[in-house]
């Protein structure tokens, strides 16, 4: 009797040493098995970044998330400058004693000379000291089919104002800002304080300036300083041929983001 309970213990202290011995196995050929996975990633990612620094790539590829942009109009496009005033209607006289009507003028002219020189058509709404109704320059727009209508025109306060500034149409279109945006950011290259873009008009954040609620295309309404500053008008008569080629190249660069 005593022999069997000896030869039970016996075989029960054996039975727990084989689950122990098949627990340290199965250990180990886990660990191995770790040790060989890593081993081999270890060599492929190595692999992988031999190969990566080799890697070279052609003009078609693309390598970056950037996007290639030119840097020149290479589409027809057709732009209407907007002189203000004009004719019977002077708009007040800055500190030099020059009409803003022709001032306006002016400018135009040339935005339209720098215009043409990077290949786009230009229309202005007036060549010459003419009346021109706010009707009749949203018809020249409209009919010209342009991709943007840009309004030039100055400021007065009271003296105390100065810089540039844009108007836009009260719904606040993207296309607008970025219009705007381009333009002022090129104007203020020159020297001039931007004010910003603002919607509307200056009686009412919900009403519109003709020339930016009827025309078709996108539009902005520049206004290049105030008449009764002394440094505005000393930046705008000192700097006329310069403001008129950074309003050409901010004009430009917002036709090239579209796809001109």
């Amino acid at each position: 009797m005593k022999d069997q309970k000896k030869t039970q213990k016996d075989n029960q202290k054996s039975y727990r040493y084989d689950k122990i011995f098949g627990l340290l196995t199965l250990i180990s050929l886990l660990v191995l098995v770790l040790m060989v996975y890593l081993d081999y990633g270890s060599n492929i990612s190595s692999y992988a970044n031999d190969e990566l620094k080799n890697v070279t790539f052609s003009s078609g590829d693309v390598a970056s998330d950037e996007v290639a942009t030119g840097t020149e109009i290479t589409k027809e496009v057709t732009v209407v400058v907007d002189p203000q005033l004009g004719g019977s209607s002077n708009g007040g006289t800055s500190l030099d004693g020059t009409l803003l009507k022709n001032q306006n003028l002016e400018m135009a002219q040339l935005v339209k000379e720098k215009l043409e020189a990077k290949g786009v058509t230009v229309v202005l709404t007036r060549d010459s000291d003419k009346t021109v109704s706010d009707s009749d320059r949203v018809e020249t727009a409209n009919e010209s089919d342009a991709a943007v209508v840009v309004s030039l025109g100055r400021n007065v306060y009271n003296g105390k104002a100065s810089g540039v500034e844009s108007w836009i149409y009260s719904g606040e279109p993207i296309e607008a800002i970025e219009l705007s945006n381009s333009i002022l950011e090129e104007i203020a290259n020159e020297g001039f304080t931007s004010r910003g873009i603002k919607a509307g008009t200056e009686k009412s954040s919900e009403s519109d300036y003709a020339i930016n609620s009827q025309v078709k295309s996108t539009s902005c309404i520049i206004l290049l300083g105030f008449l009764d500053s002394e440094k505005d008008n000393e930046m705008f008569t000192s700097k006329k041929d310069a403001t008129a080629q950074a309003i050409a190249d901010g004009i430009a660069s917002y036709l090239i983001s579209q796809g001109y």
